[in-house]
């Protein structure tokens, strides 16, 4: 069964901070130069529209949910995170962590 995205948080640990950076996956601040350059790959778009951008959010949440389920245990299981260097480093640059400490791992966990 298909997961619903907005079901699903992430949790950002780092080590250098007190405070893990906690959001929706939907709410996951996606780099600009991130989101042109697979709207480039996917649709030959430089400049996305709503519904470009919106595709290309949706096939960056399910590939790193792939990534995150194959390279650890099934979601549910996932409690002790998954270390933040075993995220391939073109999936760590989608992120726009700015102001953030480097994350040492990341927990995703479902909602309700």
């Amino acid at each position: 069964m298909k997961q619903s995205y907005d079901q699903i948080r992430l949790i950002f640990h780092a080590k250098a901070s007190d405070q893990p950076l906690e959001c929706k996956l939907i709410d996951l601040p996606v780099d600009e130069s991130v989101m042109i350059k697979k709207s480039m790959e996917f649709f030959h778009d430089p400049a996305p529209c709503m519904i470009h951008r919106s595709a290309v959010l949706n096939r960056l949440y399910a590939e790193l949910l792939d990534f995150c389920e194959s390279a650890a245990q099934p979601l549910e299981n996932l409690g002790a995170g998954l270390p933040w260097r075993w995220l391939p480093p073109d999936q760590q640059a989608w992120f726009d962590l700015s102001g953030s400490a480097c994350p040492d791992y990341i927990l995703i966990k479902r909602i309700g």
